[in-house]
């Protein structure tokens, strides 16, 4: 599912989707530039993990699409100037703004990635205290290079990026990762920067659907299908089925079942 590779930073997910004819490169590059990403994007399957660079001004707005329901916001240094008296000397005038998203998707998008903070390599930020409804995603590049958590709630986004100018790799001999470096200081952060702010939760807008399917069919479970998940859709993408799938006769023998677990386990140190 895309959601559990999504929670463990499996790279090959991401480019079995980038390599769909439904998705292609070229289209991931265009919807990367409407959320903002200024850079030069070369359209190859290695896109999807990062072959091509971008910058912390590029990548905070373009998360910031998700918890803003689909909206791009432009970002800007400074908002407002007061003096000690509280007279206002400048105010920025409201920023441009562009839905670039659809709300459903945005939300779905929100939804798994409150999934990495909750369940898989963003849980750092809950296991230094940060309780807060937020999705996030960890980042590490070749070599360990370039270590990056970007996270949000409702309110805010934020993102930590380490690094050094020469590439010099992080962490000497074992490497760091984002999920070591950039995450604890993106949760500390937060946690400071949150104090008597109200905890909201993401909103969920109309158009979308909860379901709970059968993983082996991808159709509406039965209550005898033995691997299920609940999840969101859209209309355009809810199963409309019930699952039909005969498990017994399509039960993997124990071998099948133990190579299937050895393929599985998640590879330490990419993050």
């Amino acid at each position: 599912m895309l959601r559990d590779g999504l929670k463990e930073s499996r790279n090959l997910i991401a480019i079995k989707l980038i390599m769909d004819p439904l998705v292609t490169p070229q289209q991931v590059v265009e919807y990367a530039h409407r959320m903002g990403i200024s850079t030069p994007l070369n359209p190859v399957p290695s896109l999807a993990i990062g072959s091509s660079e971008v910058t912390m001004w590029d990548m905070v707005p373009a998360f910031s699409v998700f918890p803003n329901g689909g909206i791009r916001k432009e970002p800007f240094y400074i908002t407002k100037i007061a003096d000690r008296n509280g007279n206002i000397k400048f105010e920025k005038n409201r920023t441009n703004q562009e839905e670039v998203l659809s709300p459903q998707t945005a939300y779905i998008m929100t939804s798994m990635l409150q999934t990495v903070v909750d369940h898989g390599t963003g849980v750092g930020a809950r296991l230094r205290g940060f309780s807060r409804p937020a999705g996030g995603k960890t980042g590490t590049s070749n070599n360990n290079t370039d270590n990056w958590f970007i996270g949000f709630i409702p309110q805010m986004t934020c993102g930590v990026w380490i690094g050094y100018d020469d590439k010099t790799k992080i962490g000497g001999g074992r490497g760091e990762v984002g999920a070591t470096t950039a995450l604890p200081i993106w949760a500390d952060f937060m946690i400071a920067a949150t104090q008597g702010m109200p905890v909201k939760d993401f909103p969920m807008p109309p158009g979308i659907y909860t379901a709970t399917i059968c993983i082996d069919s991808g159709k509406l479970a039965r209550a005898d299908c033995p691997h299920q998940a609940t999840d969101v859709f859209t209309e355009a993408t809810l199963p409309k089925e019930e699952c039909t799938f005969n498990h017994k006769a399509n039960r993997p023998t124990t071998e099948t079942q133990d190579r299937f677990r050895l393929e599985s386990k998640p590879k330490k140190g990419r993050f």
